[in-house]
């Protein structure tokens, strides 16, 4: 709870169980998040207001888990694909990247993690692609 008070602190949800949101139907896809929203909401007593997709690919996470999620009450989403952000960004807020510092073996470095907030690492990964879906 002391985490949750905090104002940096934005605590989302992941659902109730790890499976992809694709991989259920919409109706148990739905229920999940607004359970597990409820869930987190009632114990915390913060707005729940985010989402990290399980799995978070495009396979995992498509057009339908956006709107499902929008529909039991998020509004921002982060899905696992590795960009930057990008403008247009702001008109698809349930479809973020992500910033990737959990599998980096610099991780604990502040050289590196400077480096992912600033774009640099994506933008070499992606080949100078931009990514929006």
């Amino acid at each position: 709870e002391m985490l949750a008070s905090d104002a940096l602190v934005e605590i989302g949800v992941h659902g109730l169980t790890p499976r992809p949101l694709a991989t259920l139907s919409a109706h148990d896809s739905e229920a999940e998040l607004v359970e597990a929203r409820e869930i987190l909401q009632s114990r915390l007593h913060v707005p729940i207001r985010s989402i990290a997709y399980p799995y978070g690919s495009r396979e995992a996470a498509g057009g339908r888990e956006f709107e499902i999620a929008e529909r039991a009450g998020i509004e921002v989403g982060f899905t696992t694909v590795r960009a930057n952000l990008q403008p247009e960004h702001t008109e698809q807020m349930m479809r973020l990247p992500r910033l990737g510092l959990s599998l980096a073996p610099h991780g604990h470095s502040m050289a590196f993690i400077r480096g992912i907030a600033r774009g640099g690492q994506h933008a070499v990964l992606n080949k100078g692609r931009r990514f929006v879906f």
